[in-house]
């Protein structure tokens, strides 16, 4: 078994970012943003540095997954350009002395068992002499993971994180939670109920947890179908018996959706909405959805809509 840059020591780089989380709490508050108070989610099919919005679009496949995770109430996203790439999204709190907690969720490719992980963990620890600490097993919405903790100093002092991780599908997840040691108990529960909350779902439509938000962006895709649905068959009973060859219908979703009409009445309006009343949802979750939706709109797939799943 080999690794290539394993992201438990992506996270123990985290320590020299730590600084830098104290001035992105700083500045995240001199501008006005809010604190991070519902379920932060990532895409986990890509990498953040290697998702860009040049690349051209491809059809998802059934095997992307969202992870998803609640932080501490009050607190804010760190400046994700600051980060590991592998690390992918860290949340920080309000320090109690010169340090502040934080939270950080990690993941990347991994063809190994957990239990290969665990080791392999314990001994890059031993040969720094960190004390590292298997703690056994802990219960999240994503399944039974391994729980461990590791000591070690820094210029602040000495540091102490906790680790949840998860090897699934080919991926290894580590939800980290980290403080000086000596101010870990007075975090201790609110790292726990974060670490605890870690969720894995399928569909991005699962990752909306908010039942008025739910019920909102099921109408909206609904109502974007049935405009769509009209504008279709208006389309193919227009060129019924006037253009031969008949043009495919792949050709004739991709000439419809890219045409200044439904771009400009129907596709930009949706987005729109997306961008604004989902603004606080992550940026990867709204790329998602979006793809996901155009991926139904240019396929020869009866398009249906996306029925309430709330009721029995």
């Amino acid at each position: 078994m080999s690794f290539s840059s394993p992201i438990f020591l992506l996270t123990t780089l985290l320590l020299g970012q730590l600084a830098i989380g104290c001035a992105a709490e700083k500045s995240l508050a001199a501008q006005g943003i809010e604190p991070v108070n519902k379920p932060i989610r990532i895409e986990t099919s890509t990498s953040r540095s290697a998702s860009t919005h040049q690349e051209k679009k491809q059809p998802r496949q059934n095997q992307d997954e969202f992870i998803t995770f609640t932080p501490p109430e009050g607190w804010v996203m760190a400046d994700v350009s600051m980060l590991p790439p592998s690390v992918r999204v860290m949340v920080v709190g309000k320090p109690h002395s010169i340090l502040p907690p934080s939270i950080n969720l990690a993941t990347e490719p991994y063809q190994g068992t957990l239990k290969q992980y665990l080791k392999t963990i314990k001994k890059m620890n031993e040969a720094k002499g960190h004390p590292w600490k298997d703690l056994g097993t802990i219960r999240t919405k994503a399944g039974t993971g391994s729980l461990s903790q590791v000591d070690f100093p820094s210029k602040w002092g000495d540091m102490r994180m906790m680790h949840v991780i998860l090897v699934r599908n080919g991926h290894v997840y580590i939800l980290s939670a980290s403080s000086l040691k000596s101010e870990f108990p007075l975090f201790y529960n609110a790292f726990f109920s974060s670490l605890r909350s870690l969720r894995i779902v399928k569909d991005p439509n699962e990752a909306i947890t908010d039942p008025k938000q739910k019920e909102k962006l099921r109408a909206a895709v609904n109502q974007l179908t049935e405009k769509w649905n009209a504008l279709l068959y208006r389309h193919l009973a227009e060129i019924a018996g006037i253009e031969n060859p008949q043009p495919s219908t792949s050709d004739l979703r991709k000439k419809l959706f890219h045409s200044d009409h439904f771009q400009n009445a129907v596709w930009i309006p949706f987005l729109n909405m997306i961008n604004e009343d989902y603004k606080n949802e992550a940026a990867s979750w709204k790329e998602l959805f979006v793809q996901k939706i155009e991926d139904s709109l240019l396929t020869d797939a009866c398009i249906t809509k996306i029925h309430d799943t709330t009721t029995p």
